[in-house]
């Protein structure tokens, strides 16, 4: 169950390697994905370990030097294989012209972000699902906005065969938002969010 808090917000990178260039790019690569990610100092406290040499201890968690191609999609594939193993990809959206994107891997807030136009959100959506390979994905669309939400789950039920979709009751995520005195995208964010961990009708 995903924490209701969100303390954990970003994937854990532990660098072995001292390669600046790797190191560089990896960095960039994540931001370029929005995705969160915290560098951390110990190898224990890591999701992934980039590393210069082959080490069996971390082995599964491991990103060798030697496995970097340097072509963004590519790479990100690799340390998506290596994160999701076993755990779940959850996304929370509040769909409109501006729409929030929330997503959860595991217990851990890895992206929270306004995509708008609405069709440039529906892509960004579509490449999450698509990117992130993992055993179970749950999409939880606010349902306030009754025609995206409509488009939305259409279009991925399309497209996906093995995700499940939620329909979530909307209302007290947007009033919560601007309880909040938070507007435009801060207020879409907190929405996704807020759509994240509640329960609701599956379709």
């Amino acid at each position: 169950m995903i924490n209701k808090n969100l303390s954990t917000v970003g994937i854990n990178l532990y660098f072995e390697s001292s390669n600046v260039r790797v190191i560089y790019y990896l960095k960039t690569l994540f931001k370029n994905k929005k995705i969160y990610f915290n560098i951390v100092g110990r190898a224990e406290d890591a999701d992934i370990i980039v590393s210069s040499k082959d080490d069996g201890v971390y082995n599964v968690r491991t990103l060798n030097e030697k496995e970097i191609t340097f072509e963004p999609n590519v790479d990100f594939k690799k340390i998506v294989q290596k994160l999701f193993r076993e755990r779940s990809l959850l996304l929370g959206i509040d769909p409109g012209d501006r729409t929030g994107i929330a997503v959860c891997y595991g217990e851990k807030l890895i992206l929270n972000e306004v995509i708008s136009p609405w069709e440039n959100a529906i892509y960004f959506i579509i490449d999450i699902l698509k990117e992130f390979n993992c055993n179970k994905k749950i999409v939880k669309i606010g349902c306030g906005s009754s025609d995206n939400a409509d488009k939305l789950k259409e279009i991925l039920k399309t497209r996906f065969d093995n995700i499940e979709i939620y329909l979530i009751d909307e209302k007290s995520t947007t009033k919560n938002a601007k309880l909040r005195k938070n507007q435009g995208k801060e207020k879409d964010r907190i929405s996704a969010l807020k759509i994240l961990q509640r329960a609701g009708r599956r379709i």
